[in-house]
Formats: C-alpha cells, structure tokens, sequence
C-alpha cells in the first residue's frame, strides 16, 4: 500500500516536471499549477507553447512580470497578490509569448513583440467565459497605449 501512495504522490509531483515552480510560500505554488490547469483547459495551443518554451516560474518583488532568461517566466509579487487564477493564467500566456519569441529566433522591435504578447494574451482570455472585466479593459488600453 505504502509503494502505491509513494507512487501517486510521485506522480502528481512531476505533473508539472517540465516546469519548475519555485515555492515561496503562501500558496504562490499551488496558485501557479491552477492557473496552468487554466490555461490548459481554456487554451490547449497556448498551453503547449507554454510547457514547450517555459522550464521554469519564479518570482520577484518587481512591478511587472517578465522572463529571466530563455526558459524562465518570473512573476511580480504585486500580480500574485491579486490571487485571481485569470490574471496569473494571463500573465503566463504573456510572458510565454516573449520565450516562444526568442526560441523562434523572431526579430521585432520591442513595441511591437509588445503589442502581440498583448494581443495573444487577450485572444487567450476571450476564450476564459465570466472573465473579470478589469483583465480585458486593462488589455485594451495596453494594446492602444502600444499600437
């Protein structure tokens, strides 16, 4: 019984393998695995971008979410704060968007890999039924405020 709960318990540990999930504390862990639950549920594409460009999620006490590296997402303490699933959901579609920009090797100006990581990630929420409307109104004003 003891190898068959070890093994359980093994096996809900790696469901997220690809991806390595720092635990900090206050249930910002668990919080990432929902809004990755989120994103798989809603948006199969984007979900598989994610897992293929993103290897691992931190955070930092920063103002805005934004990638390490080549491989890391690392999001701001002020949006886990929030503690709204959507808008952590949104905000890892987001910064996915940046790593699959750099994996493919796509050259844009800032601007405008901006403005696509917005549009992207407001096409992702459009498919997020009862979305609250503060994620889609602040979308639409980055999206102009960007265009």
């Amino acid at each position: 019984m003891g190898f068959f709960v070890t093994l359980f318990m093994t096996l809900s540990y790696f469901s997220y393998s690809q991806i390595t999930i720092d635990d900090v504390g206050d249930n910002w862990r668990k919080n990432v695995i929902e809004s990755l639950e989120n994103i798989k549920k809603n948006d199969s594409q984007k979900y598989e971008i994610l897992l293929s460009v993103c290897s691992h999620i931190s955070f930092w006490n920063g103002d805005y979410s934004t990638i390490d590296d080549s491989a890391t997402i690392v999001i701001s303490q002020k949006d886990m704060k929030l503690n709204l699933i959507n808008n952590i959901s949104a905000v890892l579609v987001h910064e996915s968007y940046h790593l699959w920009v750099i994996k493919l090797k796509f050259q844009h100006e800032k601007r405008v890999e901006e403005l696509l990581a917005y549009i992207y990630e407001q096409d992702f929420l459009s498919k997020i039924s009862n979305v609250e409307y503060y994620l889609l109104n602040h979308i639409d004003n980055m999206i102009e405020y960007y265009k």
